[in-house]
C-alpha cells in the first residue's frame, strides 16, 4: 500500500485581491420593501456607488430620509413610468451595473405583474440593442406568473409572497434556522459559493 503523494506547497499562491469599484444601480418601480433594499445593498457596494430609483409618484419624506442614511453610495430619486419605453431609453439603462425591478404593491397583483413584464421587454430590447447583457432582477407577486418572464430573460425572480412562506415554514419546524437565516441574510454573515 504506498502513501498519498504530498500536495506541492509551492504551487499554492494567493490571489490578487481586486479593489471593490464603485457601481450603478438602476431601482425601477417601488414598494413598501424598496427601502430595505436599497440599505441592504448599502452594506455590500463599494464606497462611490450610486443608485438611481424610478417611482410613479413624487418623492416623500420618508424615502428622503433613506437617501441621506445611505453611507457607500448616493440615491437620485426621479419620477416615471417604468413600462414606458422612452423612460427607460433616456435612463441609458446598458450603462448601469445592475437593475432591480420592484413591483407597484398599489396596483391588483396581476396588473402590477404585467407592469413589471412589460418593463422586463423592454429592458430586454435595449440590451440587444446595445449589445450588453443587463443583471437584472425583478420582483414578480404572482408565482404563476414567472414562467411568461422567462421570455424576457431576466437573472433572477424574487416571488415576494412565496419566498416568506418558505422561509416561515422551516421556521415554524425549526427555530434554530432562525440564526442560519440571520447569518445567510446578512452583509457581514458567511456566504455560499458555488464552484
Amino acid at each position: 500500500r504506498t502513501a498519498p503523494p504530498s500536495p506541492d506547497v509551492a504551487s499554492i499562491v494567493e490571489g490578487t485581491r481586486s479593489e471593490a469599484m464603485p457601481e450603478r444601480t438602476l431601482v425601477l418601480g417601488w414598494n413598501e420593501k424598496t427601502e430595505a433594499v436599497i440599505r441592504e445593498l448599502d452594506n455590500y457596494v463599494a464606497p462611490g456607488s450610486k443608485i438611481t430609483a424610478i417611482r410613479a409618484w413624487s418623492e416623500d419624506e420618508a424615502s428622503m430620509a433613506a437617501a441621506a442614511a445611505l453611507k457607500r453610495q448616493r440615491m437620485a430619486l426621479r419620477i416615471g413610468d417604468i413600462a414606458s419605453l422612452a423612460t427607460l431609453e433616456e435612463l441609458d439603462v446598458s450603462s448601469y451595473d445592475h437593475i432591480i425591478v420592484m413591483s407597484d404593491t398599489r396596483l391588483p397583483v396581476q396588473e402590477a405583474d404585467a407592469q413589471t413584464l412589460i418593463c422586463l421587454l423592454h429592458l430586454r430590447n435595449l440590451a440587444e440593442a446595445s449589445g450588453k447583457d443587463l443583471s437584472i432582477v425583478s420582483e414578480m407577486m404572482d408565482l404563476r406568473n414567472r414562467a411568461l418572464a422567462q421570455v424576457a430573460k431576466a437573472d433572477d425572480f424574487i416571488v415576494s409572497d412565496k419566498l416568506v412562506s418558505l422561509m416561515l415554514a422551516q421556521l415554524s419546524e425549526n427555530k434554530h434556522l432562525d440564526r442560519v437565516f440571520r447569518t445567510l441574510f446578512s452583509a457581514d454573515g458567511s456566504e455560499i459559493y458555488i464552484r
